[in-house]
């Protein structure tokens, strides 16, 4: 379980290798930057600038948000490894 951003930024880039993105769901952005979802976002955002990376946010139910992280200019969230 991803708790921290150190070990998410791992994950993210061992992902990135193989994948052309990486899904982070809403239970490991809580674990990462709280409970609030415009911190979340602007975290994430944040985040993936700092590495390089690009981030799509998506809210596809009430109870949070899902992050796909991909290299800059790479786009295949249809492809993206769910963690």
């Amino acid at each position: 379980m991803i708790r921290d951003i150190d070990h998410l930024a791992t994950h993210i880039a061992e992902t990135l290798e193989t994948k052309p993105t990486c899904r982070i769901f809403c239970d490991i952005l809580q674990n990462c930057w709280g409970p609030s979802l415009e911190r979340q976002r602007q975290e994430a955002t944040d985040f993936a600038a700092r590495h390089g990376w690009h981030v799509k946010i998506h809210e596809p139910a009430a109870y949070g948000i899902v992050a796909d992280f991909s290299r800059n200019g790479r786009d295949g969230s249809e492809e993206a490894e769910s963690l």
